[in-house]
């Protein structure tokens, strides 16, 4: 009876303590946020047009390499919550594709530029 009861409460530990996540739709152009062993709730929330990669930072910031539009897009995530904030523009063209986070800096590869684009953050 023990052992069953102790199996019961990590089982119920390991089920609360696995965090959320957010899938890129790069088709759909949209985010979808996921609950483990919980259901998808689809496009929560629109992103710009050809959408490469997300990056999640400090617990709250979302950051997304918008190809398309030539920018990086911010998203802040409270609770279950997810709202634009800002974008930071990149070079007419240049497709940002890839995204770096480092010591308050967003780093973008621009695809078409074969550069590297710099945001500071902070």
């Amino acid at each position: 009876m023990k052992k069953s009861l102790v199996l019961v409460l990590i089982a119920a530990s390991l089920i609360f303590a696995v965090p959320n996540y957010l899938v890129l739709n790069s088709l759909g152009e949209t985010l979808s946020w996921g609950r483990w062993l919980g259901p998808i709730e689809n496009d929560i929330i629109t992103v710009g047009a050809m959408p490469n990669q997300i990056l999640y930072i400090d617990n709250e910031n979302i950051f997304v390499a918008v190809s398309g539009e030539n920018r990086i897009e911010r998203y802040t995530l409270s609770g279950d919550d997810l709202s634009f904030r800002e974008q930071y523009p990149m070079p007419a063209g240049s497709n940002p594709y890839l995204i770096y986070y480092h010591a308050g800096f967003i780093f973008t590869s621009l695809w078409v530029h074969g550069g590297v684009g710099v945001c500071l953050l902070y």
